[in-house]
């Protein structure tokens, strides 16, 4: 298969599910919903975080994450061995996560991030796959 365009913005939203063996896994997180598309062992998606909405502590044991702020205010909780600080995202800041690294979030405002991760071993099912 050759190169694709997808009309990203009739994509639809789709609800985010906790990941089993986090807080509340396998239950809908209200406050977050996502697009991911998915070609090879690269993954994307768009998530909209309603303010105050939140994800728990967690880590990805062989995906690098990278996270782009496209449009409001989110604080991201990281921890660099055990010591944990505060990175606040606005509107065109990047924070590049290692595997291993643990992390949460919380959105202040409502949000909209871009997040890539190579190798994307989640969301197959919900991706849009090319």
């Amino acid at each position: 298969m050759g190169a694709v365009k997808i009309d990203y913005d009739k994509v639809e939203w789709k609800p985010f599910l906790t990941p089993p063996g986090r807080g509340g896994g396998g239950t809908i997180n209200s406050g977050l919903r996502y697009k991911p598309v998915k070609v090879g062992e690269l993954g994307f998606s768009k998530f909209a975080w309603t303010a105050g909405g939140t994800e728990d502590w967690h880590s990805h044991d062989v995906e690098p994450q990278i996270v782009m702020c496209l449009s409001g205010k989110i604080e991201f909780g990281v921890k660099d061995g055990d010591v944990p600080r505060k990175e606040m995202l606005l509107p065109g800041d990047v924070l590049a996560i290692p595997p291993g690294v643990p992390h949460m979030a919380t959105a202040i405002e409502d949000t909209i991030l871009v997040v890539m991760w190579a190798p994307m071993r989640r969301f197959s099912a919900d991706a849009i796959i090319v």
